[in-house]
């Protein structure tokens, strides 16, 4: 007889266990396993689970995006650096030059003062500024040499 009891007893606290509700695949027992199949939980799980991967992986592929555009940008900018910084160059030799020619002579002033709007828009360009605005200065400067040069 305490053999029976004691065996109903194990089997109320086998069937009470069940009862727990666990949805959690790691602590669920038999039970809430069977039951979790049964109602879908699982099958909500899997999909919540999936639609967060897929969420993820979206985000991953927009911020993969926005580096590409990055160094897309930065090779252009890198490009249009060298492009002003050889434009500089150009322009310090033909100051150079007008500087030993009787017009460049004739007008040191004004060529030192050229040799200095140079040596500003260098800086400027060092310090970042925009690169449409330094070659707009930078046509100017050149304007002014052929104007010399004539």
């Amino acid at each position: 007889m305490k053999l029976k009891a004691f065996s109903l007893l194990a089997l109320g606290c086998i069937l009470l266990t069940g009862c727990e509700g666990q949805t959690d695949p790691s602590k669920a027992n038999i039970f809430d396993n069977l039951r979790n199949i049964e109602t879908g939980e699982y099958d909500r799980q899997i999909a919540k689970n999936d639609a967060e991967v897929e969420r993820i992986i979206a985000s991953n592929n927009a911020a993969q995006r926005n580096i590409n555009s990055l160094e897309a940008q930065k090779v252009s900018n890198s490009t249009e650096i060298a492009s002003l910084r050889s434009e500089i160059a150009s322009l310090k030799s033909r100051i150079s030059a007008l500087r030993s020619s009787s017009a460049g002579q004739a007008n040191a002033t004004q060529v030192s003062a050229l040799e200095g709007q140079v040596k500003a828009i260098e800086a400027d360009l060092n310090a970042g500024a925009s690169p449409k605005t330094l070659r707009s200065e930078l046509r100017h400067i050149s304007a002014a040499i052929s104007a010399f040069s004539s």
